[in-house]
């Protein structure tokens, strides 16, 4: 502990990075992301994945007073998420309002200050000085003060907790690949019949039941698209060789994602299943057989309850119990709320949908749930997790105005959310997605866990070597090597 001195972050900082009230006359749609409150999530570095504003190298250049750059500490000032913070990308980025950057001297690592402030953020909340909505002011900022060790020790510690936050952020952007393939795929089968319309097209240029299969084939799996199918040549030389070569180069070099699990047999098969024809329905062309439909008739549906408000506990008690939107994690909810009296209830692999503002967010309940007046349960009549997860992705931005009358909806009720409507594919065609995606869910779940026990073990380590707890015991443990 005595290796811990406390100082000023006035000490320790070397520069604020400063934009406020420099902003631009206007944005532009792409170019260099400004960081704004909401990318900022005291969950390692800021996300540029969702950035809505962008500024030119023009203003890059002449308008901003300063330059934030990797590794910079970054704090929100205003707003409800005042006091969280992140650190800056590598990628060239910019900070204009509401937001400030913080950068070390070379006696301290930034990334230390990064951890130290996310695990002391009550401390910043406390510097609140807002009256119509919180702030906290710079200098309020600076004059705080932390117990600092030295760099070596610092640099220990971040990369400590750096190694855990890296496996982390890994596991979750390979979830959100994952599950833009399942849902890529269901759009391409379930949404624009991909793989029916390869086969009207190749009908229409000439081709036989095979060339029509492997045109199936070579969209199922990239091969080709569409637009690429049209243009081939019509009639002679046959476009069964030309398709039969680009299926099998896809088969050599298919993505790590899922398609090497599919052999060219079981994508042979699986293009049999679709029809050769679209023909006219309520909601458009659709492929031959199938059926244009509710929800309602195809899947089972049901309504959360909530209980009564003195049955509900955080620790554990009774079952878990999800009130709304404000549970929900990437995939799976957030355990928080527990009841003693549950009423309506989600199984384990129901999706979830928030039914009310912001409508048609969706979920996926790991386990036995019961659900509040928030929030809905659905699944497939034919049992299939994985089709119907993917169906309420496609949907859900839609949710908001399924009415027949278009109104946007602060809140959906269950005739509503039934009269959603949805193309019956054949039995066939969804079992084989149900089957060729389920092992999407089935990683996404492992890794979900495992994100949780880092997260765990984050946790837990993060006040034990801020403070120094650890280190000491590891000095004990020294000492009794070197004494032995």
């Amino acid at each position: 502990m005595s290796e811990f001195a406390i100082q000023k972050l006035s000490d320790v900082v070397e520069q604020v990075i400063d934009n406020r009230g420099r902003n631009p006359k206007s944005y532009e749609p792409d170019g260099i992301p400004v960081i704004d409150n909401y990318l900022i999530t005291s969950d390692g570095e800021a996300n540029l994945t969702n950035v809505k504003r962008f500024i030119n190298e023009a203003t890059y250049d002449s308008f901003l007073r300063k330059y934030v750059q990797e590794n910079d500490v970054l704090m929100t000032l205003v707003g409800n998420g005042y006091g969280k913070v992140s650190t800056t990308p590598k990628e060239r980025c910019a900070i204009i309002q509401n937001t400030i950057g913080l950068r070390c001297n070379e006696q301290n690592n930034n990334q230390f200050l990064y951890y130290l402030l996310r695990s002391n953020r009550e401390s910043l909340m406390n510097l609140n000085r807002g009256a119509a909505q919180p702030s906290i002011k710079v200098g309020d900022i600076l004059d705080l003060e932390f117990k600092f060790p030295s760099l070596h020790t610092q640099e220990q510690i971040a990369n400590i907790l750096g190694t855990i936050d890296k496996k982390i952020l890994v596991n979750r952007q390979t979830n959100q690949t994952l599950e833009n393939i399942a849902q890529a795929i269901f759009k391409s089968w379930f949404v624009d019949f991909e793989p029916t319309r390869a086969k009207v097209i190749a009908k229409e240029k000439g081709g036989d039941k095979e060339a029509q299969s492997l045109a199936a084939q070579a969209v199922i799996c990239g091969a080709i698209t569409l637009e690429q199918l049209s243009e081939l040549p019509t009639g002679l030389p046959r476009i069964e060789d030309k398709l039969h070569t680009l299926t099998m180069e896809r088969f050599r070099n298919t993505p790590s994602a899922g398609l090497d699990k599919w052999t060219p047999e079981s994508i042979s098969k699986l293009a049999g299943q679709f029809p050769n024809a679209l023909v006219d329905s309520e909601l458009g062309e659709i492929p031959a057989g199938w059926v244009s439909s509710t929800l309602g008739e195809h899947f089972n549906l049901v309504m959360g309850q909530s209980p009564k408000g003195d049955t509900y506990n955080e620790d554990g008690e009774g079952m878990l119990f999800f009130q709304g939107r404000r549970d929900f994690g990437f995939r799976y909810p957030v355990p928080r709320v527990y009841t003693t009296e549950p009423k309506r209830l989600a199984q384990a692999g129901d999706t979830l949908i928030s039914v009310r503002a912001p409508v048609g967010d969706r979920n996926m309940a790991a386990q036995e749930s019961c659900l509040g007046r928030g929030v809905a349960g659905i699944r497939h009549k034919s049992g299939a997790r994985s089709f119907t997860y993917a169906f309420i992705g496609h949907i859900e931005a839609k949710l908001s105005d399924s009415g027949s009358d278009g109104t946007v909806f602060s809140s959906i009720n269950k005739n509503e959310l039934g009269a959603v409507g949805f193309v019956a594919p054949t039995k066939n065609v969804m079992t084989w997605y149900e089957e060729k995606v389920s092992f999407i869910d089935q990683q996404v779940e492992v890794n979900s866990q495992e994100i949780e026990t880092l997260e765990n073990l984050r946790n837990v380590l993060l006040p034990k070597l801020l403070s120094g707890e650890l280190l000491t015991e590891s000095a004990k443990v020294n000492n009794m090597d070197q004494t032995a």
